[in-house]
């Protein structure tokens, strides 16, 4: 369960939409491009009642090397989660709060793994289904609050998973700018934001493709790095502390935005990320390296 958490929160980290930040570090939306042709001012604004279901498929594929020799590694199955929305409100200022549930988690086989991980993280996951909540976004994409409630048999390592998971939904939404914009038009939202314990400067440039009514068709260019040496990695125990040396993120994708909903229509993301880190564990120093490239799917009915 414990590498279940650290995929999933790895995951989060990479998924290509901005990460959940405080109210100090709210992502910063600036236009670049105002575009070309018939212009328009997106806001999300599905109406009450909206039901929506999606499905999100992550693949995660890691790498490490620990004091200049490689590990042998371990293929993670690829995580697959449905999730059913529905819109309960729209305010006047036109903050929208929706309700969701977790129908569906389970696990799929990857290529050489090992089919016993397969099997446990496939029961792990299994305890999420029937999670529900609440959240709220506003008009313009920012997320504005999300609450989760988990099955009262979940297990605590099943709530632990969970609270990785919620960074994820925390960043289902994606701001937009306030301007009116065209076909062409690019902006970049700049968030900072402390996530498994590392604090990271993130940028994303977002391309439009195309404008077809309610939906706006994105490119989406993703760049991260580590804004601290500081770090508090998942798994450190007592007398291990971490230190980043660098941390370097890149990746690119599509996004297909629909304002009459709540959540994208369509996304491909695949993003690449490489993580130097120096720890001291009980007075031995040892250099790691982490490399991991993420495929994200969302698709939506």
């Amino acid at each position: 369960m414990k590498r279940l958490t650290v995929l999933l929160s790895l995951s989060a980290l990479l998924t290509g939409a901005p990460l959940a930040a405080d109210a100090a570090s709210r992502p910063k939306v600036t236009l670049l491009k105002a575009g070309e042709g018939k212009k328009v001012k997106l806001r999300f604004a599905p109406k009450k009642g909206a039901e929506q279901t999606a499905t999100f498929r992550m693949q995660v594929t890691l790498g490490m090397r620990m004091g200049g020799q490689r590990l042998p590694s371990n293929p993670a199955p690829a995580t697959r989660v449905t999730m059913k929305t529905k819109v309960t409100d729209v305010a006047k200022n036109g903050d929208i709060t929706y309700d969701f549930e977790f129908t569906a988690f389970d696990a799929e086989p990857a290529a050489g793994g090992d089919p016993q991980m397969t099997a446990s993280i496939d029961k792990a996951v299994s305890e999420l289904v029937g999670t529900k909540g609440t959240g709220k976004i506003s008009s313009t994409g920012y997320n504005l609050g999300l609450t989760l409630e988990l099955p009262p048999t979940a297990s605590a390592e099943a709530r632990q998973t969970m609270a990785g998971m919620q960074q994820t939904m925390e960043q289902m939404s994606s701001p937009v700018p306030t301007e009116a914009i065209g076909k062409g038009a690019q902006w970049r939202v700049d968030t900072l934001t402390d996530h498994m314990g590392i604090k990271i400067n993130q940028s994303m440039t977002y391309t439009v493709k195309a404008i077809r009514g309610s939906v706006v068709d994105l490119g989406v260019d993703v760049k991260q790095s580590a804004a601290s040496a500081e770090a508090s990695l998942p798994g450190l125990g007592p007398g291990m502390n971490a230190t980043i040396e660098s941390m370097t993120s890149q990746g690119f994708g599509t996004l297909t935005l629909d304002t009459a909903r709540v959540l994208p229509s369509r996304s491909d993301m695949n993003i690449d990320m490489v993580m130097k880190t120096n720890l001291d564990i009980r007075g031995q120093k040892q250099n790691m390296e982490m490399s991991m490239s993420l495929a994200v799917k969302l698709t939506t009915d």
